[in-house]
């Protein structure tokens, strides 16, 4: 501390401790350093006095030391406790670089900054200032990871995670917080699901990045299951599903092109072709084997009546041929133009070949016509010794034109036949009343006496009036041809006599056993003995309203005498031959052949005639045996007839 005295002109001093002179202390002011009592004697000329004492008190300074807690060098984010002594009554005051730090007033201070740091420690009015104390603190790296693609991705794919990099810098690679085995570098390839973080080295210090979260996801299964048959024909659908499940979405193509708005679980497919559906389950998708659709061309059909000739019709087109045809008649008709014995609606269905069918209605008002007069004649009136005045007179004097060679008469089908050449071998077989029976195999012409067999006898008594019938119109007063006629009642109830006139000769030659044989004979006889000599009328046919034309099947033609037409063998096994004669060389020829359910077969010959008779063969060899029928146009000419396969 600095005593002063009073100064004056020509005044000197001495200074004392404890009353002893200070050497050399002979000026107006004195610094006191160390403790005691202070005087100071002021001389002026011969005149001196000495002052009242001051007392000096000199207390110990405290000391000033920083002990670190830990080490003073540490990465960013670190921090290192400095700790000053410590003693009764001393205050703290911390500064970094010489700053005092605000609110450092403890005895020990964290440090997270760099530089150099004291403290002032304080006690009563002494202060001391440690020596400084470095802290060095290290920049960590910056930690940060960049995806390569995207992070969501399906189970067997993945996604490159990129570390930030830098001279120095090391890697550990986590994921959901645990360390992946070898994953050291700067980047990672992630394929499983969860969250991922890299800690990054430089030096001593280490930053560990925020997460990235990687997501696989399964790849859903694709599968289609038809709800029907894929094969199915125009006009129809078959429903197609995919598989389900929580979150599955749908895309429906077809041929590899997506159908617009198909995005449910199932679609409805119309068209032919390989459909696939895409199911997908979030990013992931999948697109199953493809299902094949096939359409079947559907034919057309169009139904029309002739109300003159009692008939409807329908016309097939499309589809695939060869065609067959059902009416809803009872019994069912299956030609493509059949005779009907009412008026009303007609439904025919069309079906062609690869089972696509098509329907029409045709709806057809017969004419009031004369059925009085339909004349039949029982087994024993054909079977009369021939005179110029009965049946059997007739029947000799007609036969002959009426059942030409090589068919004649004949009963039966297929390789089960009954033949009759002559009226006279007629004559001799009728009337037979043995028990109704299948004809034996092979052909049987003429039996004589023999014939025991009544169904025959019913059947070959109904043609004799049929085909008669058909020739000569002066035979009977009706307008209806007797084959037209319709069976009122009974098991036959609906069918025309010619209907069942073939049914008969189907079931007596062991081609069919769809009604039992007395039944067949019973009905037949219904018939020849129901009006016989065309003034009997039993009730049993009712009129049909069809008129007097003759009908083949399905086809009707106009019979012309100018073409004759032989086939030869006939009936016969593989082959037989067409003789065509009279034929108009500059008129087209067509020769068509046509099956019982009125399917047209190939075209035997489609051209102009070589000349006026014409020789052509036609092979059954891969036909079914059974009726046939060919039809013969040339020019403005036409004929038909039968063709039996055996």
């Amino acid at each position: 501390v600095v005593l002063s005295t009073t100064t004056g002109t020509g005044y000197t001093y001495v200074w004392k401790r404890d009353g002893t002179t200070i050497s050399g202390a002979t000026s107006a002011s004195y610094t006191a350093t160390t403790s005691g009592s202070y005087t100071v004697i002021t001389t002026s000329g011969s005149c001196s006095a000495t002052s009242a004492a001051a007392t000096v008190v000199v207390s110990a300074a405290p000391t000033a030391t920083i002990t670190a807690g830990g080490a003073t060098t540490f990465c960013g984010g670190g921090s290192v406790a400095l700790n000053a002594n410590t003693g009764t009554g001393y205050t703290y005051v911390w500064k970094r670089n010489g700053t005092t730090i605000n609110g450092a007033t403890s005895s020990s201070y964290a440090a997270t900054l760099a530089g150099a740091y004291t403290v002032v420690v304080t006690n009563g009015g002494c202060s001391t200032t440690s020596s400084s104390t470095s802290v060095t603190v290290l920049a960590a790296p910056s930690a940060t990871i960049t995806a390569g693609g995207s992070t969501s991705f399906c189970t067997g794919g993945s996604v490159v995670l990129s570390a930030n990099t830098g001279t120095g810098l090391s890697y550990v690679w986590k994921k959901d917080g645990a360390t992946i085995s070898g994953a050291t570098t700067s980047s990672y390839t992630a394929s499983t699901s969860g969250a991922y973080t890299v800690v990054i080295t430089s030096g001593g210090c280490s930053t560990t990045s925020a997460a990235t979260t990687v997501t696989a996801s399964s790849v859903p299964t694709a599968t289609i299951t038809a709800g029907g048959n894929t094969a199915f024909c125009s006009g129809s659908s078959v429903v197609l599903n995919a598989n389900t499940g929580t979150g599955l979405s749908y895309v429906w193509r077809r041929d590899g092109v997506v159908i617009s708005g198909a995005t449910a679980s199932s679609y409805t497919a119309t068209l032919g072709g390989a459909y696939t559906v895409v199911v997908a389950s979030g990013v992931c998708s999948s697109t199953s084997a493809s299902t094949s659709v096939t359409v079947k061309a559907s034919p057309s059909a169009t139904c029309s009546n002739n109300a003159t000739n009692a008939s409807v019709s329908v016309l097939a087109s499309g589809g695939v041929t060869p065609y067959t045809y059902s009416w809803n008649t009872s019994p069912v008709q299956t030609a493509a133009t059949i005779t009907v014995g009412a008026s009303g609606s007609y439904t025919a269905t069309v079906t062609g070949s690869n089972g696509c069918a098509a329907s029409c209605t045709t709806t057809i008002t017969l004419p009031s016509l004369n059925c009085a007069g339909i004349r039949t004649e029982a087994q024993g009136t054909w079977g009369a010794t021939a005179t110029a005045y009965n049946a059997a007179g007739y029947m000799s004097n007609n036969f002959a034109a009426a059942f030409p060679s090589p068919n004649y008469l004949t009963v039966g089908c297929g390789t089960r036949l009954l033949r009759f050449t002559t009226a006279s071998a007629i004559i001799t077989s009728l009337p037979t009343y043995g028990t109704p029976a299948v004809l034996a195999s092979g052909t049987s012409t003429n039996p004589g006496t023999a014939l025991a067999n009544t169904l025959a006898g019913q059947i070959v008594a109904l043609k004799l009036a049929v085909r008669f019938d058909e020739l000569n119109t002066a035979f009977s007063t009706s307008d209806v041809l007797l084959k037209n006629m319709v069976v009122a009642s009974g098991t036959f109830a609906g069918w025309t006599v010619e209907q069942l006139l073939n049914t008969a000769d189907q079931v007596i030659g062991g081609c069919s056993t769809a009604y039992p044989l007395a039944t067949l004979s019973t009905a037949l006889t219904n018939v020849n003995n129901g009006y016989q000599g065309g003034s009997m009328n039993s009730g049993y046919l009712t009129c049909p309203g069809a008129s007097r034309m003759a009908w083949e099947s399905d086809v009707f033609v106009e019979e012309v005498p100018s073409i004759s037409v032989v086939a030869f063998p006939n009936p016969f096994h593989e082959t037989t031959t067409l003789v065509l004669s009279g034929l108009d060389v500059n008129e087209r020829l067509s020769v068509r052949v046509f099956a019982m359910n009125g399917a047209e077969l190939p075209v035997i010959f489609e051209g102009m005639p070589s000349g006026r008779e014409q020789r052509l063969d036609w092979s059954a060899a891969d036909r079914a045996v059974g009726m046939y029928f060919y039809q013969v146009l040339n020019g403005s000419f036409s004929t038909t007839g039968k063709l039996m396969v055996e």
